[in-house]
């Protein structure tokens, strides 16, 4: 099973709801990778904690084998997304031999 680790810079991101989340977040527990479709993709939900309509997002994934190896990334893009809005995002895998994902960064326009 294929596993979607968060980094302690990534928990930053992680406090949806909280006084410090500024902008789009992700939801807390949201994350997992689907592969109900036939291929690898990186599901979850995203909040926007802002009191500003966020133009374009996108949160990045790396992906690893079981070596600890970079083999590819998955980025999920949003659009406009409302101030307090909560969204879906799916990020589909560039590579399907993956062992895990680690979350990388939500970059905002």
């Amino acid at each position: 099973m294929k596993k979607i680790i968060m980094t302690c810079m990534a928990s930053l991101w992680l406090v949806a709801g909280s006084a410090f989340a500024q902008g789009v977040v992700l939801v807390e527990n949201s994350v997992s990778i689907d592969n109900s479709q036939g291929y690898a993709r990186i599901v979850g939900e995203a909040v926007n904690n802002s009191k500003d309509v966020v133009g374009s997002v996108f949160i990045s994934f790396n992906l690893y084998d079981q070596q600890d190896r970079q083999v590819g990334n998955a980025i999920a893009n949003l659009s406009n997304v409302a101030p307090g809005g909560k969204v879906r995002f799916g990020a589909t895998a560039n590579v399907q031999d993956f062992a895990y994902a680690k979350f990388v960064k939500i970059t905002e326009y």
